[in-house]
């Protein structure tokens, strides 16, 4: 179909959607007197459609609340392995303490002197770290006069 220049133009500026509502119009215009190219026929349905009114007003949609299965089963998947995880952990807890009440000793007196040894062996890290801390305390004490 061969148009005008100007239609041309505008034309080209529609479809690229650069043209002003003044253009616009101008095209409407330009196709309403012709009936034969296909872009009359859309300048002439858009008219149509927008000259239609609603025939009652559409109510609001109510929104319900779905609940989403995918949702519900990652859910009940992540308690379930919750679940699971507290059970081997109360299980394997429950062999520490069922192995740490047995007796290990036969002989009580074997018992007290290893429980002798350790507490020895505590006492003398407790004793050593003590007079670390004497020793870094006699070294910051002329700072802490300076300070006060």
């Amino acid at each position: 179909m061969d148009f005008p220049k100007s239609t041309q133009e505008l034309l080209e500026k529609y479809w690229a959607a650069e043209t002003t509502p003044e253009e616009e119009a101008q095209l409407r215009a330009a196709f309403q007197k012709e009936d034969k190219s296909a872009y009359a026929a859309y300048f002439q349905f858009l008219h149509a459609e927008s000259a239609q009114e609603m025939a009652a007003p559409v109510a609001p949609i109510r929104q319900t609340r779905v609940v989403v299965l995918r949702r519900a089963m990652s859910i009940a998947a992540t308690v379930l392995v919750l679940v699971v995880a507290g059970f081997m952990i109360q299980r394997t807890m429950m062999k520490d303490v069922n192995h740490i009440s047995a007796d290990s000793y036969k002989d009580p007196m074997e018992a007290y002197e290893e429980a002798k040894q350790a507490l020895l062996l505590v006492s003398e890290k407790l004793n050593s770290s003590r007079e670390l801390a004497g020793e870094q305390l006699a070294k910051t004490q002329p700072y802490i006069e300076i300070i006060k």
